[in-house]
């Protein structure tokens, strides 16, 4: 594995076979609204246009249409074993966890009865149809959560406390 310098002083990890292909541009870091931190690059003008060319969409030579998840959350970790060609629906289940929700786990709510007794609800959405459950302590909505993602083989889910 090795290292390419980005500006700002951030440094992303690619596999040793991808370097020299890389090392062609001069890349820079780009850091999102939600604080997603990646390489990028620009490409050459074409008809007075240039266009933003993120580095793990280059090395995987993604397809318009499709996403690239980082399996470790890590947008600057573009070794192959890391990233995956996947949609957008995909890459949306192993995103953060959102700052603010109000559970430390992922896909976990507080959620309010008639009767003002807190519940606790998870939700994940596969294939465009969410699936939700409310349970009476968080801790049994996060098992419930976890075992629904290892029994439907959910892949790209991250798991709160489970392991696969």
């Amino acid at each position: 594995m090795k290292l390419i310098s980005l500006t700002k002083g951030y440094v992303a990890l690619v596999d040793d076979e991808d370097y020299d292909y890389l090392m062609q541009w001069k890349w820079h870091v780009a850091i999102s609204k939600t604080h997603n931190i990646y390489a990028k690059r620009t490409s050459a003008r074409v008809n007075g246009k240039q266009k933003t060319i993120k580095m793990h969409r280059e090395i995987l030579s993604v397809p318009e249409g499709l996403d690239v998840d980082h399996i470790d959350g890590n947008g600057l970790n573009n070794i192959r074993a890391n990233i995956r060609i996947c949609t957008q629906s995909e890459n949306t289940l192993n995103s953060r966890k959102h700052k603010q929700g109000n559970s430390i786990y992922r896909g976990i709510t507080k959620d309010k009865t008639r009767q003002g007794k807190p519940r606790w609800r998870y939700e994940i959405r596969v294939n465009g149809t969410k699936r939700k459950r409310t349970f009476k302590t968080e801790m049994e909505a996060v098992l419930a959560r976890d075992r629904y993602i290892i029994d439907n083989n959910i892949v790209f889910a991250t798991l709160n406390v489970l392991s696969r």
